[in-house]
């Protein structure tokens, strides 16, 4: 690879222009929020197969695996399980995500074991992808519907291939003077069921409709996991979050992999968080967010749980629940201090719903621009009072923090238990274009 590729966006100025999202029917509600409230921007809306072709290709995968001489054993354990709601299939796959993780790690991909894992979880994906649209859409607008209500805001690009839910795990949006970059993800192991389909990232980054509209693709730094979402700066600095491409220093070590990610750095510096000890994966823009030079939000559960017994509400919020969050959270603080910036608490907490599975809530992934800060509202609905009123407060507790830098635009849709899994406002919407705020390199020269 040669050097620089580009610079990420400067999370915290200039004016966006141009953002990409992925439609997904359990998001409509808030998709349609955030093109509403994001006024002035023009949206390139990708829409994958709808529920008859994801039916067809589960089909296809499970006559492929079920046809052969000698046939998945793991196909054929779990149909005759008959597990076919979302739950059943997650709560299936969850050791055999582990077994593969563990066998990559120990570079035994080549093993027939190995095959018929990858092969049984890439059919397992596009099951749970394929229940999730059957069972998601909640009455919602469609694709195409969005498209129509905003008219000539939006460009709809219809694709004949799975898409992730998440924009920002597809692309990193980068700029080099003035040219306006995007960088394919590489996808690494993941942890999650909707991670073990080979996402087609290049063909998105690809799409003609980039080229038309004057972006240009380049081949971005070889590490596998490194998404869009691992990555917020600011003028100065590029905060990255190591762990999720834990694998590529693992295979290439450490400095190999530090090598990798300096051709996005261009002349910030680049400030990470590697801890192998604690497995926190998570997007690090869900875990901290710079408002300016020298202010940092971090997600604080320890002043969480202060602010909602301050309260006196009865809450959804459990201390006890937040394992490794707490550590990462102390660890993450005082290396910001350190490199002698503010740091600002922000509301975050972990809840999980009857099935055990987890949901994350935070409000660092909002977007910004120069003036405005759009937050997620979680206080709006719930189904107990109990959801609504923990969102209220940890709201009111947001927006006049982050109100003594900006303006707070609240965008709908997040509310506790209408957000889907751990959609945050960042991870659905991707900017790709943004005027670049160069009032401060003018006043230091």
């Amino acid at each position: 690879m040669g050097g620089f590729i580009g610079r990420p966006y400067d999370d915290t100025r200039g004016t966006i222009r141009e953002a990409m999202i992925n439609y997904h029917p359990a998001f409509h509600e808030t998709i349609d929020s955030a093109i509403g409230r994001l006024e002035d921007i023009y949206f390139i809306l990708f829409n994958g197969p709808d529920k008859e072709e994801m039916s067809r290709l589960v089909e296809e995968k499970c006559m492929k695996m079920a046809n052969r001489v000698i046939p998945n054993p793991y196909a054929v354990d779990f149909m005759e399980s008959n597990q076919r709601s979302i739950f059943g299939v997650l709560d299936y796959c969850e050791p055999l995500m582990k077994r593969k993780y563990t066998l990559r790690v120990h570079s035994q991909h080549d093993t027939q074991e190995y095959m018929h894992l990858k092969e049984f979880l890439e059919f397992a994906s596009l099951v749970a992808q394929s229940t999730s649209l059957r069972h998601k859409r909640l009455n919602g607008l469609s694709a195409q519907q969005i498209k129509n209500k905003y008219k000539n805001r939006i460009e709809l690009v219809n694709v004949g291939y799975p898409i992730a839910q998440f924009a920002r795990d597809v692309i990193i949006s980068l700029y080099d003077e003035d040219k306006n970059v995007l960088v394919a993800s590489k996808q690494g192991e993941s942890s999650g069921i909707v991670g073990q389909y080979d996402m087609n990232f290049g063909a998105q980054a690809s799409d003609p409709v980039w080229d038309a509209r004057g972006y240009e693709t380049r081949e971005g730094p070889n590490l596998l996991g490194l998404v869009g979402g691992q990555i917020v700066a600011n003028e100065d600095y590029m905060f990255v979050g190591v762990n999720a491409f834990e694998q590529s220093i693992i295979s290439d070590g450490k400095e190999k992999a530090m090598k990798e990610l300096e051709h996005i750095g261009g002349d910030a510096r680049i400030m990470y968080q590697w801890d192998p000890e604690l497995k926190i994966t998570d997007h690090v823009d869900v875990l901290m967010m710079p408002v300016n030079d020298d202010t940092i939000m971090v997600s604080d559960p320890t002043a969480t749980e202060k602010v909602l017994k301050k309260s006196r509400i009865k809450t959804v919020f459990e201390m006890g629940k937040m394992g490794d969050y707490v550590r990462f959270s102390g660890t993450l603080k005082n290396r910001l201090k350190e490199a002698g910036l503010n740091v600002v608490p922000s509301p975050f907490w972990v809840g999980y719903n009857d099935n055990g599975h987890p949901s994350m809530f935070s409000y660092c992934n909002s977007l910004q621009d120069t003036d405005t800060v759009y937050a997620p509202k979680r206080g709006e609905s719930g189904e107990t009072r109990k959801l609504v009123d923990t969102g209220k407060v940890l709201d009111d507790w947001f927006y006049e923090e982050v109100s003594k830098y900006k303006t707070v635009i609240p965008v709908s849709g997040f509310s506790i238990s209408h957000a889907w899994k751990d959609a945050g406002l960042r991870c659905l919407v991707n900017v790709t274009r943004r005027d670049v705020d160069i009032s401060k390199k003018k006043q230091n020269e």
